[in-house]
């Protein structure tokens, strides 16, 4: 583009050094305050002579003005398609679009380079300011019993379903080019490509779910599955570039591990500081829940709530681990335990504010996306390879859809609370590509250099304007299409399954569970799943005592009693007492989930006293409204 083509050296030099810090974000560089200094030194070296800091800052307030009045442009126009229920073109895909035609008139007007350049697309602002409201707010906004209630099936998808993703697109193109049908890069550059374009964001098919009320499981595993990838995405971003800097080492299958290593690292111990924070968080709000003071001064308490996941963020950074993964699990901590602390009005605030941030960054990221296309130097000439990419991601996502949701429904032992047919066509329609995705792609043109960094620019632009706007736009008619309303399973309990129980016996013959018949395991005992919680004994299943449960807390009562029987069984030796003992335990373990756990072992004591139910109004009601309410509910 010609807005790009009167740049001077200087010029160009400046503003690669002004950005040359932003992957310190990815990869948590040390050289971030030393890129800074750069890019101030070339800017007053750069500059015309003629032309006054007083008249730079005017060019800067001025590109300022064009991103206030396209972002103000970009929320009353979707203020006015809710109002006239367009759904053929989402929000997203609107906003983009207007982005799309700023740049094209900047571009066409050949506006100068010190208006562009402040307009442009920029990683420093992208993953300093505006991703970290946007990831938070996801965690924080999170309902917790759905999200845990589905956590089996959204980490099958966010870590499993990312890695074949992964792979898959980053063979198929690296293929692609091999046979010389699109531009060829290396297979290492080929992974990092991968890696980058499976982080999705599904802002547009989420907003069609919550205005139309699906499902609320289906729900809770796209909106959890994209919170979880793109932290996933980013740590495999730095994995995998971490993985092609090596070279030719990286082959070895020391290197490999390495990179396994290094993910894993990277990923847990993100989680674990961002987790920290918040309980941190949650057990300073506990200690001072129902103060006066605070209850006078809400200001400070949502205060406080915001200062915590930024804390949690510049740790990770500090760290040199991913402040993204961190800003993410501080958020879903603080949801279940430091919230239900929070006094009413602070709660509401926080919440609000929040969610004000998540909006100003998402509509300002789709507005920076589409000024991009025309004023970033684009590689136009590789068309084929964003087509290639195109197919590679629609075969990484049904790669990692159904084989992912196939397995969860294999783990989960009742059939109602299995994946259904519709749910997963729903979950591998959802899977667009967003702001992360382009980030990424844009800190690549530094990271693997020029040839292959544009080319990798580009294809990851053009995916992100199809998905949104042609997938996005789709979305409403999918809805009915694949009947999507249903109500959730896990909200049926009178039907014709009953309780559910489970049992656990031995071997008569052997004394120690014998050999595994009829379907019994290898150790000779039987954990047996029956709807009318009787015994269904067999001839040679009489030794050890029954042990019959309905849901954890029930086995957790029965457990101690039944191993000291156990212990006390004349006809048992000590190898099918260990056996009938790790049955037992087994059988516990079969109904047991992390809500169980978290009852009873975690939240008691990060936020105790919390009512299942709204309290009733009154001159205390509201100082304890229920934990896992609907966003937005407010009481009387």
């Amino acid at each position: 583009p010609r807005a790009t083509g009167t740049r001077t050296g200087v010029e160009a030099e400046a503003t690669n050094a002004r950005s040359a810090f932003s992957l310190s974000v990815v990869r948590g560089d040390a050289t971030r305050r030393d890129a800074s200094h750069v890019a101030a030194e070339m800017d007053d070296d750069g500059s015309d002579p003629a032309e006054s800091g007083t008249e730079q800052f005017a060019w800067e307030n001025g590109a300022f003005l064009i991103q206030l009045v396209c972002l103000a442009s970009a929320l009353v126009m979707g203020l006015v398609m809710k109002h006239h229920r367009v759904h053929y073109i989402p929000e997203a895909g609107a906003t983009l679009l207007l982005g799309i035609f700023v740049g094209l008139v900047m571009w066409s007007a050949d506006a100068t380079q010190r208006l562009t350049q402040n307009v442009d697309f920029n990683e420093e602002i992208f993953f300093f300011l505006l991703l970290p409201p946007i990831i938070f707010e996801s965690g924080f906004s999170l309902e917790t019993k759905s999200f845990f209630r589905n956590f089996d099936g959204i980490c099958a998808l966010a870590f499993g379903g990312t890695l074949i993703s992964t792979v898959v697109v980053g063979v198929f193109v690296w293929l692609a080019g091999a046979l010389g049908l699109v531009t060829a890069i290396s297979i290492t550059h080929a992974l990092v490509f991968g890696a980058l374009v499976s982080a999705t964001d599904p802002v547009t098919v989420l907003a069609v779910f919550q205005e139309l009320g699906v499902n609320p499981d289906l729900f809770a595993l796209v909106f959890g599955e994209s919170v979880l990838n793109d932290a996933v995405a980013i740590v495999l971003y730095r994995t995998m570039l971490n993985f092609a800097n090596k070279g030719a080492s990286a082959a070895s299958v020391v290197g490999v591990f390495e990179s396994v290593g290094f993910f894993l690292f990277v990923f847990l111990g993100s989680t674990a500081t961002g987790a920290a924070f918040a309980v941190l968080a949650a057990a300073f709000f506990r200690a001072v829940k129902g103060s006066v003071v605070l209850e006078n001064n809400a200001h400070v308490e949502t205060s406080l709530v915001m200062i915590a996941p930024y804390c949690a963020y510049a740790a990770a950074e500090f760290l040199q681990l991913s402040g993204i993964v961190a800003i993410l699990f501080c958020g879903v901590v603080m949801a279940h335990y430091a919230r239900p602390n929070l006094s009413t009005a602070a709660r509401r605030d926080s919440a609000m504010i929040f969610k004000t941030l998540a909006t100003l960054a998402e509509t300002f990221v789709f507005l920076y996306m589409g000024v991009s296309l025309f004023l970033e130097d684009q590689a136009w000439t590789t068309v084929p390879f964003a087509v290639a990419a195109l197919c590679a991601c629609l075969l990484g996502r049904a790669l990692n859809v159904y084989p992912m949701t196939r397995a969860t429904n294999a783990w989960r032992a009742r059939e109602r609370f299995k994946v259904p047919a519709n749910h997963q066509n729903a979950l591998f329609v959802s899977g667009l590509r967003g702001a992360v995705a382009f980030a990424l792609a844009s800190s690549a043109v530094r990271d693997l250099g020029e040839p292959s960094g544009r080319v990798i620019r580009t294809a990851t632009l053009m995916l992100v304007i199809f998905t949104v706007l042609v997938v996005g736009g789709a979305c409403h008619s999918l809805v009915d299409w694949l009947e999507l309303r249903a109500p959730s399973a896990w909200l049926r309990v009178d039907d014709d399954e009953g309780e559910r129980r489970v049992e656990v016996e031995g071997d008569a013959e052997t004394g120690a569970g014998g050999d595994a018949r009829e379907g019994g395991d290898a150790l000779g005992m039987r954990a047996r799943l029956n709807a009318s919680g009787h015994r269904s004994a067999s001839p040679d299943c009489a030794a050890a005592p029954e042990f019959v449960v309905a849901d954890f807390a029930d086995g957790m009562a029965k457990l101690g009693a039944h191993l000291g029987e156990v212990r006390n069984t004349e006809n048992l030796d000590l190898r099918g007492k260990m056996r009938a003992a790790a049955a037992a335990v087994g059988a516990v373990a079969t109904v047991t989930t992390f809500e169980d756990i978290d009852k009873r072992y975690i939240k008691p004591y990060l936020a105790p006293d919390t009512p299942a139910t709204p309290p009733r109004s009154g001159k205390d009601g509201g100082k304890d409204d229920d934990a896992e309410a609907p966003r937005g509910r407010r009481e009387s």
